[in-house]
């Protein structure tokens, strides 16, 4: 005749999981209220009854709250209260980089996970979530958001620029070439190859690196920094999607370049040949692993990047302290569903549109010591 309660705290991504027993007896007749949260890989599909029937659920706080509440108005509170909960106790906005499609009628607000349905692409947030900690967009310390009126997150953050061209997003049963050379027309890579690119640089530099968002995916989760080597891999990559029939490079001039990221080293035709097709398949996987199904941009000031595929020209690129990595924000109007208030109405409100990569940003570039640092109210 008891309640045990066991708080899972995550913390940082580089502190330890804390765990914390709470056991409240029933015959005391406590007031209490208690979530049930589950530790593990969010692959891993439990079977669970309720009212008889099988249902196919995700072992996750939020996926678990969908058979606990009893309305669809509590639901959505308690998926608010979590999310910010969880933004308090880790004092960082990682929460919001999803890969879901965000909808500003929702009683969800765009800030917060919708976990109500499994085809919004959640199986994917903890690989953008490791990809992120490579980076240090906003990274801060202390308290990084308030809740004001039930579902507005106010952050601080800067305003980094605005979304002036973009692409179609991507998606792999399109053939890639032309889709590079694209991109490639949209920033200059071949008419002004040593054009300054914003914040240090050249064009055809940032270009490159760009379309690796700064690293090799050797295997999904482990990443490794770009070297100058990468350059030359992901030239021959792009020139042998163009023309099947290039003349590869011979193994003198392959074995010129230091052997970064390899088990092995050239010591022969056939070695070469495997040495190099490897090579082209880790920039091909380093290319789609983070791009697949995501939209390049550039900006106003000169900025490239991608973005989420449902990004709109004019949209804003803001860096939000307590995040690694930008993000694509939409100015709204206040939602119907939050309760009429003079204050409120006298701010801008932003719908978070979805996370992004920006060359020259992601490690904390523009908020340095001049960086207009403002209040963002995200709804």
């Amino acid at each position: 005749r008891e309640i045990r309660l066991v708080s899972v705290l995550p913390g940082r991504w580089s502190e330890d999981v804390s765990c914390k027993l709470t056991v409240v007896s029933l015959d005391a007749k406590p007031s209490y209220e208690a979530l049930s949260y589950t530790w593990g890989d969010l692959l891993n599909k439990v079977i669970i009854r309720l009212e008889g029937s099988d249902m196919l659920e995700r072992p996750g706080i939020y996926g678990w709250m969908l058979y606990a509440s009893i309305s669809q108005s509590r639901l959505c509170l308690g998926f608010i209260h979590t999310a910010f909960q969880i933004i308090c106790h880790t004092k960082s906005l990682e929460v919001l980089a999803t890969v879901e499609k965000k909808r500003t009628d929702s009683e969800i607000p765009t800030w917060c996970p919708d976990r109500r349905s499994s085809s919004n692409g959640e199986e994917n947030d903890p690989w953008v979530h490791s990809r992120s900690l490579r980076f240090d967009a906003g990274l801060s310390s202390g308290n990084v958001a308030e809740l004001c009126h039930t579902r507005i997150l106010t952050v601080k953050g800067v305003y980094a620029d605005v979304v002036a061209r973009m692409a179609l997003p991507l998606s792999q049963d399109e053939e890639l070439a032309p889709r590079l050379d694209e991109f490639a027309r949209m920033v200059g890579y071949d008419s002004a190859p040593q054009a300054p690119y914003i914040r240090g640089g050249i064009m055809k530099e940032a270009f490159w690196r760009t379309m690796l968002n700064e690293a090799l995916e050797l295997k999904p989760n482990r990443h490794e920094q770009l070297m100058v080597q990468d350059e030359t891999f992901f030239a021959w990559w792009w020139k042998i999607m163009k023309d099947g029939n290039a003349q590869v490079p011979n193994s003198a001039v392959l074995s010129s370049l230091e052997p970064v990221n390899l088990e092995y080293t050239i010591t022969g035709p056939q070695v070469f040949h495997r040495h190099f097709q490897a090579r082209l398949r880790i920039t091909a996987r380093s290319f789609w692993l983070p791009n697949d199904n995501r939209t390049f941009f550039t900006t106003q000031q000169g900025y490239m990047g991608f973005g989420p595929p449902d990004m709109r020209h004019g949209d804003s690129v803001a860096i939000l302290l307590g995040s690694r990595m930008p993000f694509i924000l939409r100015q709204v109007p206040l939602p119907a569903m939050v309760d009429e208030n003079d204050e409120i109405h006298d701010e801008t409100y932003y719908s978070v549109v979805g996370y992004c990569y920006l060359r020259r940003v992601m490690d904390g570039e523009a908020v340095g010591e001049n960086a207009k640092i403002c209040d963002i109210h995200l709804i």
